[in-house]
C-alpha cells in the first residue's frame, strides 16, 4: 500500500476549510454630497456592514474597502478597483454593501456589475439595508425592483 503525503492531506484539509467560509469584501462609499446626509458616513455604513454579519461564522472578512469622497457615478474609485482586483485573483467571493447606492449611482454601470460581473465571477452580492442577496433564490426584491432602484439612485 503506498504511503499517502501528509501535505497533500494538510492541503485538502486547508481547501476544504476554506471552502466552508464566504471570503467576504464589505465596500463603502462616501461621496462628498453624502456628507451631508445622516446615516451614510463611514462608522455609520461599517457598523450596518458589521451588524449583518455578526452571527454569521461563515463570512470571513478578507478586507473593507473605503472610496471616501469619491462619486458612484463611475467607477473609476480605489478600493472599488482594488476590489475588483481581488475578486479577479479569487480573493473575495461576496461583497457585501450598505445599500445599492453605495455600490454606485449609475444604473447602466451597477446594473452590470449586478447582473453580469459579479455572476460571471461567482460572487455573492449583498445589499443590506434592500433586503437583497442574490444567492437567495427566494429572493422578492429581484425582477424589475433593482433596476427601478439603481434608476431612482442615479436621478
Amino acid at each position: 500500500m503506498a504511503r499517502r503525503s501528509r501535505k497533500n492531506v494538510a492541503d485538502q484539509e486547508l481547501a476544504y476549510a476554506v471552502a466552508l467560509y464566504v471570503r467576504t469584501a464589505l465596500y463603502i462609499r462616501l461621496s462628498v454630497e453624502d456628507n451631508k446626509r445622516r446615516g451614510n458616513s463611514i462608522d455609520t455604513q461599517k457598523m450596518v456592514l458589521e451588524n449583518y454579519i455578526s452571527g454569521k461564522p461563515e463570512f470571513l472578512v478578507h478586507d473593507v474597502y473605503i472610496d471616501n469622497g469619491f462619486t458612484g457615478t463611475n467607477t473609476m474609485r480605489p478600493a472599488f478597483q482594488r476590489m475588483l482586483a481581488d475578486i479577479k485573483d479569487g480573493k473575495v467571493n461576496c461583497v457585501i454593501v450598505k445599500d445599492l447606492s453605495r455600490l454606485g449611482r449609475n444604473s447602466i454601470d451597477t446594473g452590470y456589475y449586478m447582473e453580469q460581473y459579479f455572476p460571471a465571477n461567482k460572487v455573492r452580492f449583498i445589499s443590506v439595508t434592500d433586503q437583497y442577496d442574490s444567492d437567495n433564490p427566494d429572493n422578492l426584491h429581484g425582477g424589475i425592483i433593482l433596476p427601478l432602484k439603481n434608476m431612482i439612485n442615479e436621478a
